[in-house]
């Protein structure tokens, strides 16, 4: 079933890569202990109420993102609009578009040093939980 699409275009100028991943058996234990280090940018209590209804469990992400030297701009499609997974068979609305090149030249949004000491800094947060588990 399509989605209904609120726009017609959508245009990407940031990406973001995953770097690790972990599953975290108390998700709300877990954005309470990142908050106070302040690893993502909303409310953790409300996000919390929000998404973990039954299970509490979740898998936590750590993504380093890049801002594209120019955004891409890409048609709605209602058969993929809630999920991105179709973002390797995209067609930009721009002609004579490489869309991997364009991804590829992106910038980091973070430096090096500053990324690599955030990343220690939440490892560091993770491993005083119980139960979490890297899988990538």
């Amino acid at each position: 079933q399509a989605w209904h699409v609120p726009f017609q275009n959508i245009q990407l100028d940031v990406k973001a890569e995953v770097t690790q991943a972990w599953h975290v058996p108390d998700a709300r234990e877990c954005l309470s202990a990142t908050a106070t280090a302040q690893f993502h940018p909303f409310d953790p209590d409300a996000f919390a109420a929000s998404r973990f209804k039954r299970d509490n469990s979740a898998t936590l992400l750590l993504l380093r993102c890049s801002i594209l030297s120019s955004p891409l701009t890409f048609k709605a499609d209602g058969e993929t609009w809630g999920c991105f997974s179709w973002l390797d068979n995209i067609q930009t609305e721009e002609e004579d578009v490489d869309v991997d090149k364009r991804l590829a030249t992106a910038r980091y949004v973070v430096e090096d040093d500053e990324y690599e000491q955030r990343s220690k800094e939440l490892k560091d947060v993770l491993s005083k939980l119980d139960g979490i588990v890297e899988i990538l």
